[in-house]
């Protein structure tokens, strides 16, 4: 229910509310306070009837709802009962599942039934999954009195399709007795006949729409689906069964796209809205003319108006003499989480606009004019102007002789005195316009409290004021009409002419923007550079004249720039200046630039993010000695994304470190004994670093460590400065100098492995096991890969649940897998009939 704050006071008789207005509106501004108190005992009831209902009731109220239908929950670590008031953590969301306990007298009633356990998989763990009874598939003789044609059969050697199957979740072929347990936790065994495996997907299937594909410079017609060139194999989108009792296929899961089962049902995977789709323009390609190929080596040629595809390498060829206008792909990708840029959801910060207008300092510019305002007019709107300031600012303002030549603590006294004003309540619209409300942003914000009414205070004082108040936010739309166009410097220009104190330039597609990029930011200005909700934009820089092109941010005094949902591509983020604050969020920042086919990074020893003191000069010499530290980025914040190595450049003596915060991301440095985060000259950043449940592939040199939590770093770790920080539940290398380590691998190892030995040699030898038995192992550490950065299922238990709330280090810690595995594994034993063994096989 939206706030009115008049809602009590529109009750009143007409009689009462024309004396209230000839008197100034005392009534009225009593019933406001009124009604703030009414509204939170309303708010307060409308939640306790909530809570009596599972699909809207608070998270906390959930075990109490499941203790009422017998729900009995497995063992929950201590660091995971999150209190009702803990934001968005997704502790108790992931072990007390909702989901799980509004079905559960529902899954009692179909207890021992195959498709049951699909939904357990879905419903406790979130995972998709397709249950097959082994049994069904042991080769045996059948009678010809009673044949069973849905049990295995013997393999034909020409059935293609059935032999891609071998071994996969949708086996059909017929396979002797393994008698080993499918629950097995090591060397599992599948066909026997108690045997039931649950197979669950625990890679996600995440959508890219009308994205600009990537062309071959050798071979035009030749294209890849991903924009950075790499191959990517393609995934499925998802699609509901039909009925609670069907057995999931590959429709139904977000698997590989195989080229057979492309090529056998091409209409169910192909076309607008489904798993893939080609356009030329706006208009799809259509599936008649799609022939599925093996594409590797890029030696097959397509004939007439056909286009080649292959789903396994995430590549197209068009004919030679029929190329596409405007080409663009719908795609889905694999991955294991939604951080780095991407079309997932991404709730924007709470701070964008009315709390941005505060944390900017000053609102009035110079504050002259707004003096001159105050001295001359004599209107109702700068008569109450006028009633909000202090008696002495007053007497200040209305002294003589102070119209041509204004004090400046007087202005900034006027800036602080209106700033006040700005928080004392929403303002009477009625007064400050006595027309038709301007804009769709004022009427959207007439009625609402907190930072709401803020922003409409100011929003009032603009319109009002246009000549003596700067604009106070400016929002730039922008899309991707046509290749070659270099849309976000269009609105880059806009921006310059209207200087906005805080602006937002959304990208409104998933589209691909080559340009060279330089924003230059005033003091106390801040600007954003996001994607809109559900889109991905690839900025792909470009060299200008043979010079370096990063993406190239300065800024004065007190200034912020951040990115968000970006995925930047051809070079990297050049920060020079007195910045206040950089923020990167969901965005990547592509690993050594760019990639090859094999997702091998293009240039390796290039940094992602440099932070420089001051401008190089245009020789490239370095700066004078004068020049160095003049100005400083004051913090760095990433958040969900992922980035290549960060070089910061900072005066040691006569600057205080940076502050550098990374939470959820991935820091690579594109190979071993690189550095992730290092000075420029390869020595210790002048930074100080906290950072929680993120991977590092590098090593790290900064001067402090404040906070390292929950993390993976595959390199060496040293801090300068040792007496200050703590490092907590992390892994990384025993010859790292850091801070006192807490909780630590290999450090926890090391100290069992080496206890009660006395031998010098046996202490090396046992340390040496002991480092290499819980050294963390990744599936993939190549960025463009599915699974990149993940960890495998053979790492140590002190990695897969060596984390402060024994989740996982690292990125993906959030997860929580291990803890998902252990719900689903007690749910099926719970659910499944005397005598069966049901084992779990994850589908990476």
């Amino acid at each position: 229910m939206s706030y009115t704050p008049d809602r009590l006071y529109e009750l009143l008789p007409t009689i009462y509310r024309v004396r209230d207005a000839e008197q100034g509106y005392p009534l009225r501004e009593l019933l406001r306070i009124v009604n703030e108190q009414a509204q939170v005992l309303d708010d307060d009831i409308t939640q306790l009837y909530n809570s009596w209902f599972i699909e809207v009731c608070p998270d906390w109220v959930v075990p109490y709802l499941g203790d009422l239908v017998g729900y009995r929950p497995i063992r929950v670590p201590r660091e995971l009962r999150l209190p009702a008031s803990t934001p968005t953590r997704p502790g108790n969301r992931i072990l007390v599942p909702r989901r799980e306990v509004a079905n559960t007298i529902a899954y009692r009633r179909r207890k021992g039934t195959l498709a049951l356990l699909e939904q357990l998989a879905h419903d406790v763990a979130g995972w998709p999954a397709r249950a097959v009874e082994f049994g069904q598939l042991l080769l045996q003789t059948q009678s010809l009195n009673s044949s069973q044609l849905e049990r295995g059969h013997t393999i034909n050697l020409r059935d293609i399709d059935a032999l891609e199957r071998l071994d996969s979740p949708f086996d059909t072929s017929a396979h002797s007795v393994d008698v080993r347990r499918v629950s097995a936790p090591a060397l599992q065994g599948r066909y026997n006949l108690p045997s039931v495996g649950l197979f669950v997907w625990r890679l996600r299937s995440f959508p890219l729409t009308h994205t600009r594909p990537r062309r071959l410079v050798q071979q035009p017609n030749c294209f890849t689906f991903s924009p950075l060139g790499n191959d990517t194999p393609l995934y499925t989108d998802p699609q509901a069964e039909q009925s609670a009792e069907t057995i999931a296929g590959e429709l139904n899961v977000p698997t590989i796209i195989r080229r057979r089962a492309l090529a056998d049902n091409i209409n169910s995977y192909y076309g607008p809205g489904k798993s893939l789709c080609l356009f030329d323009g706006s208009e799809p390609i259509s599936a008649d003319r799609i022939v599925v190929a093996d594409l590797t080596g890029w030696q097959r040629e397509p004939q007439g108006d056909r286009v080649m595809l292959d789903p396994l390498l995430g590549r197209f060829v068009f004919p030679r003499r029929r190329l596409p206008k405007d080409p663009q792909v719908s795609y889905h990708y694999g991955y294991s989480a939604a951080i780095g840029g991407g079309e997932y959801d991404r709730p924007l910060p709470d701070d964008t606009l009315a709390t941005a207008l505060l944390r900017v300092g000053h609102l009035l510019g110079a504050g002259a004019a707004m003096l001159h305002v105050l001295r001359a007019a004599d209107d109702a709107r700068t008569r109450w102007l006028r009633e909000q300031l202090l008696p002495d600012l007053l007497r200040r303002i209305d002294a003589p002789g102070g119209e041509k030549a204004p004090d400046e603590v007087l202005q900034l006294a006027l800036r602080e005195g209106i700033n006040q004003a700005l928080l004392n309540g929403p303002w009477d619209v009625d007064l400050w316009l006595q027309k038709e409300l301007p804009s769709l942003e004022i009427r959207a914000l007439v009625g609402l409290a907190g930072s709401a009414a803020v922003r409409l205070n100011r929003l009032l004082l603009e319109a009002a004021f246009p000549k003596a108040v700067a604009r106070s936010y400016g929002h730039y739309t922008v899309t991707s009409r046509a290749a070659g166009r270099q849309e976000i410097n269009e609105a880059l220009r806009k921006w310059r002419r209207e200087r906005p104190r805080h602006a937002v330039i959304e990208i409104a597609d998933s589209g691909l923007y080559i340009e060279p990029i330089s924003i230059e930011l005033e003091a106390q200005q801040s600007l954003e550079i996001r994607a809109a909700p559900g889109c991905r934009p690839v900025i792909r820089l470009v060299e200008v004249e043979s010079a370096i092109a990063d993406l190239h941010v300065t800024g004065e005094a007190g200034s912020r720039f951040s990115l968000d949902g970006i995925l930047v591509v051809g070079y990297g983020l050049r920060v020079e200046g007195d910045l206040a604050a950089i923020s990167i969020r969901d965005s990547t920042l592509v690993p050594g630039w760019d990639l090859d086919a094999d997702c091998a990074p293009a240039s390796v020893d290039q940094p992602s993010l440099r932070i420089l003191d001051a401008p190089l000069p245009d020789d490239g010499c370095p700066p004078p000695a004068a020049a160095v530290g003049t100005s400083s980025v004051t913090q760095l914040m990433i958040t969900q994304s992922i980035l290549g190595t960060i070089l910061i450049s900072r005066d040691e003596v006569r600057q205080a470190p940076l502050e550098i915060m990374i939470a959820d991301s991935i820091l690579d440095a594109t190979g071993p004994g690189r550095e992730a985060l290092s000075a420029s000259d390869c020595g210790f950043a002048h930074a100080t670093l906290t950072i929680s449940r993120s991977t590092v592939f590098g090593e790290i040199l900064t001067h402090a460590i404040a906070l390292a939590e929950d993390s993976i770093f595959t390199g060496e770790v040293r801090a300068a400065r040792r007496q200050y920080g703590c490092v907590r539940f992390c892994s990384l290398p025993p010859e790292s100098r850091t801070p006192r380590r807490y909780h630590c691998q290999p450090d926890l190892a090391i100290a069992q492995a080496v206890a009660g030995l006395s031998n010098v040699v046996e202490q090396a030898v046992a340390r040496r096991e002991a480092t290499e038995q819980v050294r963390p192992r990744f599936a993939s550490e190549r960025y463009g890969t599915p699974t990149y950065a993940r960890l495998t299922c053979a790492n140590a238990a002190a990695i897969l649940r060596g984390a402060a709330n024994e989740a996982e280090m690292g990125v993906f810690h959030d997860l929580y897998e291990l803890q998902r595995l252990d719900n689903l594994q007690a749910r099926l034993d719970e659910y499944m009939p005397a005598g069966f063994d049901v084992g779990i096989i994850s589908i990476i």
